[in-house]
């Protein structure tokens, strides 16, 4: 199911970049999370997740037609300290 996913972001990346003479535009956005969780006086257990999504959009117009593309990566991730 993931590489599916992936797959779907890579084609419509490439869709959007190659779409006749559309100029690409990238952008994207991090996330970071950190819980301090206290189960004891002395033992406490941190945990660090978040996530990266990386978009590439791109835009043709030819007349009054248009044609657009939007391809999305997004990379969760999870760490226990």
């Amino acid at each position: 199911m993931k590489k599916t996913i992936l797959h779907t972001a890579i084609v419509g990346s490439l869709l959007s970049i190659g779409a006749v003479q559309a100029a690409p535009s990238f952008d994207g956005n991090f996330e970071l999370n950190t819980d301090a969780i206290s189960k004891a006086e002395g033992d406490s257990t941190y945990k660090q997740d978040g996530r990266l999504e990386l978009n590439v959009t791109g835009r043709h117009t030819m007349g009054d037609n248009f044609f657009a593309g939007k391809g999305s990566l997004l990379i969760k991730t999870g760490i226990r300290i």
